[in-house]
């Protein structure tokens, strides 16, 4: 059964809104922060989270 969204106005613009559920899943799923999504557009919307890269040993060695 999909979600059933609102579409709000933002200034001159529409837009949905993320249910907090979903992001609280993804979020402790995967133990990061959602900041962004991506959408796939081709006759339906298709949100994916964008997970942010894991550093390797070496990266986080650069940053110390």
């Amino acid at each position: 059964m999909p979600l059933i969204r609102k579409i709000v106005r933002i200034g001159n613009a529409k837009a949905i809104t993320i249910p907090k559920g979903w992001l609280v899943y993804w979020q402790r799923k995967t133990n990061a922060p959602i900041v962004e999504v991506g959408i796939e557009v081709d006759g339906t919307l298709i949100v994916t989270p964008i997970l942010p890269e894991k550093e390797t040993k070496k990266e986080k060695e650069k940053h110390r």
